[in-house]
């Protein structure tokens, strides 16, 4: 890795784009003074991340822009970037070119760019800490500060030898995990701190949980009991309804159907004892044959008169009247008339029948006699004689219509037997029926009262859950795979059971969840807490062991260092003065300080020193000058302490060889032999290193392969002149 080139645009006197080359591993800035050679150590250094404005030359950080001149206008703001060959990839960066850049403009605001990316000074920072490049910028020598090293303090000292080292990657580490440590220490009382304060009101939590868990798991058993009972019952219910239903529903429509056999009975019994068609035949018969009874006497009496008129105008002779007389006529009628009443009282039709063909034939013989003895004699006799037959012949149609009636009566009356036996039998069916229909009423009563227990357990188990609709929902249970109750003392047990659980219950107090949930967020507090607590604890002792690691190593490669520094030290001041002798040393070797816990725990190790490095420890530079006696530097010339500092600091850029040195006029004080060695030494060191030199000495410029010529003209503007030592020898030539 190399610097390629320096690019400054608007900075100080370099108002326009000004490219430095750095095509060799020697590269000379030459020119008047004034022309602003210094400017580019100063660029330099800007763009590693000085932040002294006194080191620049400046008050402010728009010093640094070109301020313009009475030809040229003045600039808003100031850049300059500095190009790295990245080939070996030295910087952790995956470009094979790096471009460090910064730029400030006139309000003072700062830029920091890497690759035209804008970062932090802190990124810049680490990024050239692992090349060598640290924030002492020992590698960069400024005009006057040639015995820097020399005239620094020890720690100031021991810090560029870090530098330029390499360390200062170790210290950047160390110094953040000390101060992640002291971070971690600070975290980990504080979570002790809260710890110590919650843990009271944690205690006292953690019992009222507990006594609420217990309700909790006495709730579980009660719901557990509800669902066991509730699912029992409305299943026992269940097949106690289906039971009865099963049991009923044949006995329901037996009833009904005796029910409706019974009303056509009734009905049939109705329309029986209505009906009067029988009735009132057998009393329409009745009342025609007394009427024919009536008529028939009636008849019979007005015979009597016709036979008395007959008799009173003499129709029959002595004879006749004596064979046919009142009397007899008289006698035969009432023959006539017991007849008919003795037929009357008859019930058999047969013996009726009977009777009524010896009356027809008695009384045709009666007729024909009385008309073959009787003769009329005049016209009054006829008269009587013909309504005589008249009446005779009426009565015997009478004694026909009297047996037809009598016949009539007797059919009535057999109908009206029927009809009575008919009724006597519906009334019989009627009284068994209506037995029938109590005892299945009977029956439907008991189903009834077996109902109405199940409607009041149904009642009973409704309550019950909207009791048990507090904890769970129950009309959500399962009862396909309950249990039935065996009889209704397993119910009994069951549900003291129940009650028992549900008095605990009650005593136990209600769960108050608020409680439960604010022992909840401070149990997982507490754990969290506990787990960071352990989480740090780990950390902290990760931590302890990185930076004892850092500083073993630190003290490892910095002892290491300090040797090979030596050893090269002594060889460049050999050279440079021709003997003597030169060295380094630390004093006061480095020591640590951290409170540490006056009781001997098992946390001992959270309060570890904090391994934090005492601020007495540094560097002495001890030199001996051939046939001169120097007690301290203070003792050396201001030429021996610039040839001192460059010797040291050609050890150090030998030892660990930075990507580039800038020595600006450091060979200012040299004579002309010592700048021949100047030279020499320049030219060894410029093979482990790559160097850019503003100077005046010839010897120096020899020693250069690039030549750049720095001028300024009326504009007050810094221009470049570039040539090839090669071309310069050509020209002289």
């Amino acid at each position: 890795m190399y610097l390629k080139r320096l690019e400054l645009s608007g900075f100080k006197s370099f108002a326009k784009q000004t490219i430095f080359e750095f095509l060799t591993s020697i590269t000379a800035i030459v020119g008047p003074n004034g022309a602003g050679k210094s400017n580019v150590a100063e660029a330099i250094r800007w763009v590693l991340g000085e932040q002294s404005l006194k080191t620049l030359r400046g008050k402010r950080g728009e010093d640094f822009i070109f301020s313009g001149s009475s030809k040229a206008p003045r600039l808003g703001r100031a850049s300059a970037s500095l190009v790295f060959d990245n080939m070996n990839k030295k910087f952790s960066i995956a470009f094979d070119e790096v471009i460090i850049t910064r730029r400030v403009t006139r309000d003072g605001a700062n830029q920091y760019l890497i690759n035209g990316s804008q970062v932090r000074l802190k990124d810049i920072a680490e990024l050239l800490s692992r090349v060598g490049l640290g924030s002492t910028q020992h590698h960069i020598i400024s005009q006057g500060e040639s015995d820097r090293i020399l005239l620094a303090s020890p720690e100031e000292r021991k810090e560029m030898i870090e530098d330029a080292l390499g360390l200062k990657g170790y210290h950047i580490k160390r110094d953040e995990a000390v101060k992640k440590m002291e971070a971690t220490e600070e975290n980990i009382k504080q979570v002790k701190l809260i710890q110590k304060e919650i843990n009271p009101h944690l205690k006292y939590l953690r019992k009222q949980a507990e006594k609420m868990r217990n309700t909790e798991t006495l709730r579980e058993n009660l719901i557990a009991q509800f669902r066991v009972y509730i699912t029992r019952e409305e299943r026992t219910i269940q097949e106690a309804r289906a039971s009865i239903a099963e049991k009923k529903n044949p006995l329901l429509k037996k009833h009904d159907e005796t029910l409706d056999l019974l009303k056509y009975i009734q009905e049939t019994a109705k329309a029986h004892e209505d009906d009067k068609q029988s009735a009132n035949a057998k009393e329409s018969v009745e009342r025609s044959i007394q009427e024919l009874q009536a008529r028939s006497r009636s008849l019979e009496r007005e015979l009597g008169r016709i036979e008395g008129k007959l008799d009173d105008v003499g129709v029959r002779g002595p004879e006749q009247e004596k064979s046919i007389s009142a009397g007899y006529v008289q006698t035969a009628i009432g023959e006539f008339i017991q007849f008919i009443n003795i037929i009357v009282s008859r019930d058999n039709i047969e013996d009726i029948k009977a009777d009524m063909k010896k009356l027809k034939t008695r009384m045709h013989k009666v007729l024909g006699l009385i008309d073959k003895m009787a003769s009329p004699r005049t016209e009054m006799q006829k008269s009587l004689q013909k309504e005589r037959e008249q009446i005779t012949r009426t009565l015997a149609e009478t004694a026909d219509k009297l047996q037809q009636l009598l016949q009539q009566r007797e059919t009535a009356e057999e109908l009206y037997r029927k009809r009575f036996v008919a009724l006597r039998d519906d009334e019989r069916k009627l009284r068994l029926k209506e037995r029938d229909l109590d005892e299945i009423r009977k029956q439907l009563k008991e189903f009834d009262f077996e109902l109405e227990k199940i409607r009041l357990l149904e009642n009973e188990l409704s309550h019950l859950k909207g009791e048990a609709s507090r904890f769970f929902h129950a009309t959500d249970i399962d009862i396909s795979s309950a249990q039935l109750f065996a009889d209704e003392d397993e119910r009994v047990n069951e549900r003291k059971k129940l009650d028992k659980l549900r008095i605990k219950m009650e005593e136990s107090g209600a769960i108050d969840m608020a409680v439960l949930k604010e022992y909840e967020e401070v149990s997982e507090r507490d754990s969290f807490l506990t787990n960071q607590l352990d989480d740090l604890v780990q950390a902290l002792k990760s931590l302890r062991s990185l930076v004892k690691e850092l500083t073993e190593k630190l003290e490892r490669e910095f002892q290491e260092g300090v040797d090979k520094i030596n050893t090269a030290f002594q060889e460049f001041f050999d050279r440079m003065f021709g003997g003597g002798r030169a060295e380094i040393k630390t004093i006061e070797q480095r020591k640590y300080t951290g409170k540490e816990k006056e009781e001997n725990t098992s946390e001992d190790v959270l309060f570890q020193p904090s391994l934090r490095e005492d601020s007495k420890s540094g560097i002495e530079v001890s030199v001996s000058i051939p046939g001169k006696r120097i007690h301290s530097l203070a003792m050396l010339s201001g030429g021996e302490r610039a040839l001192t500092s460059i010797a040291l600091l050609f050890a150090m850029s030998a030892v660990n060889p930075p990507p580039f040195l800038v020595l600006d006029e450091t060979d200012a004080a040299l004579d002309e032999a010592n700048s021949q060695r100047y030279a020499t030494l320049l030219k060894n060191l410029s093979k482990k290193t790559q160097l850019i030199v503003i100077t005046h000495n010839r010897e120096t410029m020899r020693a250069a392969g690039v030549l750049y010529g720095v001028t300024i003209g009326g504009e007050g503007i810094s221009k470049l002149l570039s040539l090839q030592f090669e071309q310069a020898l050509e020209v002289a030539e």
